[in-house]
């Protein structure tokens, strides 16, 4: 059956970038759906049975469809090709754009559904409900918590080459909200059959989980909205600049953040000279980013890194792996970088800082890569990398 369903609904089968996409597309579509379906159910019964801890339940559901919507409208607003015209990043800003405010509304929304479930929780501890008809609620209640066993179960049997971790850990999860709906159940059927009054504890419980659902809407809505992926033009254009000044011999790690139209801040490290005067080396760092910043309308913070600058072939060969590592990629960069000298052979040893993003078959991909582009520049030459990731 999970065969059939992958055939269905992701074609393009393959390891090309558009299989993923697909891939994607197709997860996020199914969580939503699936989320949406479990809302409905839950929210029927809950109200049929007038039970608060059910109802609470749904709406968890429910904040689990907006996240994932939000997700989809990120992986859509961010596709894009080095081709795209200015008309198509127009429209995917606009999309990105719009789902950050339609975010925080939902988040607000959410938010004030679990204070208002909290709220009436203490209600039903002063004024109890018998629970009528609880064992079909809580026949519904099952058959939610294996609709969504069977949503995790589809996506790690079709994930195939693709990197699982590249899911949010809200689409890929099941656990935590299959407990909570089996406290849900459980307090139906303490409520009917016992003088417990199980709904007030379960609902608080519940309420707890939609109110912090709610906050973490808002979290995943505004992180890239701070934390942009660095324009390749732009990273490019200012590590041009700065090698420009004689007292920097090399850049590397980059953060970009966004703080609203106008306000963009790039965080780069750079390379000074080991034997330089550190206080005149921070004089001049401190007037080369107001400088380089008002250039291009940014604000820039350097921070420097000493290196060895007496080692004419330990600079050579950073240059090398600084501007293959910016070819590829502008995020990529390393660090740590030494040379241990052989007879025979001569081991480059660095860290290798790459995107969260990147699964373990890119990285051993790019090391192997780099590997083979060093042995070019000197056959002696072999890499040790450590490959760190930058979040």
């Amino acid at each position: 059956m999970i065969r059939r369903l992958y055939d269905k609904f992701i074609k393009n089968t393959g390891s090309g970038p558009e299989t993923r996409e697909n891939y994607m597309r197709t997860v996020f579509a199914a969580a939503i759906a699936v989320h949406l379906l479990l809302f409905a159910a839950k929210i029927t019964a809950g109200s049929l049975i007038r039970s608060t801890s059910v109802r609470a339940d749904a709406w968890s559901n429910l904040a689990a469809a907006l996240s994932a919507g939000f997700g989809l409208a990120q992986f859509v607003a961010g596709e894009g090709s080095e081709n795209a015209d200015q008309g198509e990043e127009k429209r995917k800003k606009g999309i990105r754009q719009a789902g950050y405010i339609a975010a925080f509304i939902a988040a607000f929304l959410v938010f004030e559904v679990g204070f208002s479930l909290f709220s009436r929780a203490f209600s039903r501890l002063r004024h109890p409900t018998a629970i009528v008809h609880g064992i079909p609620a809580v026949a519904v209640l099952l058959l939610c918590i294996l609709l969504r066993r069977a949503l995790a179960v589809f996506f790690i049997r079709t994930s195939g080459e693709f990197d699982l971790k590249l899911l949010p850990v809200y689409v890929r999860s099941s656990r935590a909200a299959n407990i909570r709906t089996g406290f849900a159940a459980a307090a139906v059927i303490l409520d009917q059959y016992t003088p417990v009054n199980a709904d007030f504890l379960v609902t608080l419980i519940l309420s707890a989980a939609v109110m912090k659902e709610g906050i973490m809407i808002a979290v995943r809505a505004i992180r890239p909205a701070v934390e942009e992926i660095p324009d390749p033009d732009l990273v490019r254009a200012v590590r041009a600049r700065l090698r420009e000044y004689s007292i920097i011999q090399g850049t590397g790690s980059i953060k970009v953040r966004f703080f609203g139209p106008g306000r963009r801040m790039i965080a780069m490290r750079i390379k000074v000279p080991k034997a330089a005067d550190m206080a005149e080396v921070f004089g001049n760092v401190r007037v080369i980013e107001e400088t380089v910043g008002r250039e291009f309308g940014i604000t820039l913070v350097l921070h420097a890194d000493p290196i060895e600058s007496s080692d004419r072939e330990s600079l050579e060969v950073r240059k090398v792996l600084e501007a293959e590592l910016e070819s590829r990629d502008v995020r990529l960069s390393f660090d740590h970088f030494h040379i241990v000298r052989g007879r025979d052979f001569s081991n480059l040893i660095f860290d290798l800082f790459v995107p969260g993003e990147y699964g373990e078959e890119k990285i051993q991909a790019l090391t192997a890569e780099l590997d083979g582009k060093m042995r070019l520049l000197d056959t002696r030459y072999i890499c040790v990398i450590s490959p760190r990731k930058l979040n």
